[in-house]
């Protein structure tokens, strides 16, 4: 397999991990999980904030645009 086919390669879809820290331990042994810990405190702030903002303006919901242009119609 080429590295360029490789998840964790220099072109893989994935190459961006191999900056994340204690990636390296994790794929030397890929039995023994990482510690989430930080990842699972920072989101937990992040959803925190969310809630207060809803809460605070009366909110239901975020809607996003999922196009940039309006679908043409085939009809005339």
């Amino acid at each position: 397999m080429t590295d360029e086919r490789k998840s964790f390669g220099r072109k893989g879809r994935l190459r961006f991990a191999r900056n994340l820290p204690r990636f390296e331990a994790c794929l030397a042994d890929p039995t023994h999980p990482s510690d989430h810990s930080e990842f699972f405190a920072v989101r937990e702030a992040y959803l925190s904030a969310f809630d207060e903002v809803f809460e605070r303006h009366g909110l239901d919901a975020l809607i996003f645009r999922q196009m940039r242009e309006e679908i043409r119609s085939h009809v005339k």
